[in-house]
């Protein structure tokens, strides 16, 4: 007789979810059994579920007594017994049935707790286990080895950064959006947080694409990034207060109950360095306040011209 393991483990319920739990938690028992013993199984449950769904159909089944044929001829073969005890398994008469059959024969019979199979079984194969089979197990079970749900991953905190643009005049444009990028800078210098600065990132890309209208354009793209931005920061360069598109935006952030900062360029130019303070260029510095240029401006050093020879004086001889 050929070394096989016989798996008995309850499967009859009215309710198809209850039966679909028990099939996984049967393939689990046999894949432990294996895994363990290095030696053959049988799982009735195992091989009848997929069959008897596809006879009787999904939310049907054809009942314990079909199939109590099938599992005597496989019990003949078999020369012990595991019981997985999954919960039902001592009130189901297939369960008492096997029992009985290795029982009077003679054979071992095993008893294997459902908490030693989960002890064994890793992170990813705890994740892989569907509802229906955690379901169909003790809440002791559950509580201890159900991987907690993760849910989808959160939303990353995004600073938008509101400066004026310059319209048509290309000097202050440019100006302006380095002084957006300055921000952006100091920002992710200071907090690490993630930035959005639309005058330093969109507004180059709309001008490049000519849209037809890039007002209306622009207007689109800043509305799509502020519904994903958690806070605003607002540099308050010159023409910050009359400008319509930042009064928009913090019009958006106040409406939506979401924090509105406000930044002092005074500040942010304090915050740099000797060499960073020398790397503005002069379109950025036009676009400050008076009084910060003349505090924090470097002046330009003076050309140093080398030193030159001087003439060589030519003595007349006197006669």
């Amino acid at each position: 007789m050929a070394d096989i393991t016989y798996i008995a483990t309850p499967y009859s319920n009215p309710d198809p979810a209850v039966r679909d739990g028990r099939w996984h938690l049967a393939n689990l028992g046999c894949a432990y059994v294996i895994k363990r013993d290095k030696k053959i199984v049988y799982g009735p449950i195992t091989m009848s579920d997929p069959i008897d769904r596809i006879m009787a159909g999904k939310s049907n089944t054809l009942g314990s007594d079909y199939w109590v044929a099938f599992d005597q001829s496989f019990m003949s073969v078999c020369n012990n017994l595991i019981v997985f005890k999954i919960p039902g398994w001592d009130k189901s008469n297939g369960v008492a049935t096997e029992i009985k059959h290795f029982t009077d024969a003679g054979a071992k019979v095993e008893y294997l707790e459902p908490s030693t199979v989960f002890a064994s079984l890793s992170k990813d194969e705890l994740r892989a286990i569907p509802d229906n089979a955690w379901k169909a197990l003790p809440e002791s079970i559950v509580k201890k080895y159900k991987p907690k749900a993760t849910g989808p991953a959160p939303k990353p905190e995004i600073v938008y950064i509101a400066t004026p643009s310059a319209g048509s005049n290309s000097d202050l444009s440019k100006g302006r959006s380095f002084l957006a990028n300055l921000t952006a800078a100091h920002i992710v210098k200071t907090r690490n947080d993630v930035v959005y600065a639309p005058v330093a990132m969109a507004t180059p890309i709309v001008k490049m694409a000519a849209a037809a209208d890039e007002k209306k354009y622009e207007k689109k793209v800043d509305e799509a990034y502020m519904a994903s931005c958690s806070s605003i920061v607002v540099l308050k360069v010159p023409g910050w207060e009359k400008n319509s598109g930042v009064a928009r935006e913090i019009k958006h952030f106040e409406d939506t109950g979401r924090p509105v900062e406000y930044m002092e360029p005074a500040d942010l130019i304090a915050s740099l360095s000797r060499e960073e303070l020398k790397s503005i260029p002069e379109g950025a510095w036009k676009a400050l306040p008076e009084d910060i240029i003349k505090t924090f401006k470097p002046e330009a050093e003076a050309a140093k011209a080398p030193a030159s020879a001087k003439p060589a004086r030519h003595l007349k001889n006197k006669l």
